[in-house]
């Protein structure tokens, strides 16, 4: 993943019809960290790839400072659980978005705004966690707290972005997606850098 990654990365960096490439860092209001790398050629059009990461995914309900994943006792589907474990215990069940990967097309206009669509797959988990079990070895949490998890199938991607230069290297960006929810950040324009062939 990190070698296609690199590769990704450095084509993009090399083309040589690129008249600008921009780099973005955002963050979103659901807590995801992402980033956007793209390039701007002559005609104005805009092509790339970002994604993003939920570096605070659930860890208990004492944020791992007891240890509560109970994996390897009562498995990783919560759905097998019976009605009555569920009830005593008062399982609750979710979802966590922990990354995505996308694509980005879209056009310049008047030189310094990008505005372009993102595409893509957002990797999932889903959670459930309890509390009052209190029959696994070594199980230290003072309320008993207990959760796990598995990750399940990806889930489609759709948003839309506006980058916008305030300087010729250094800009803002806002966006949304159905993932990440509203996303703030950063752009560089990369041009100057060097990395990019005037």
């Amino acid at each position: 993943m990190k070698k296609l990654l690199f590769a990704l990365f450095t084509m993009l960096l090399t083309t040589t019809n690129a008249q600008k490439g921009q780099f973005d860092v955002s963050h979103s209001l659901n807590k995801q960290t992402g980033m956007n790398i793209y390039q701007v050629t002559k005609s104005g059009f805009i092509w790339g790839l970002g994604g993003s990461y939920l570096f605070s995914t659930y860890t208990g309900e004492t944020k791992s400072k007891y240890q509560e994943l109970a994996s390897a006792y009562l498995g990783k589907d919560g759905n097998a659980w019976s009605n009555a474990f569920r009830t005593n215990y008062n399982v609750q069940y979710f979802t966590e978005n922990r990354g995505t990967v996308k694509l980005l097309l879209g056009k310049e206009v008047n030189n310094k705004t990008a505005i372009f669509a993102t595409m893509g797959l957002a990797f999932r988990s889903e959670y459930w966690k309890g509390t009052g079990y209190d029959f696994m070895p070594q199980f230290t949490s003072p309320a008993k707290n207990f959760y796990t998890y598995r990750n399940t199938t990806p889930k489609a991607l759709i948003g839309i972005n506006v980058s916008h230069l305030i300087t010729r290297d250094l800009g803002m960006n806002l966006g949304w997606d159905n993932i990440s929810g509203v996303t703030y950040g950063i752009t560089i324009n990369m041009k100057h850098s060097g990395w990019f062939k005037e």
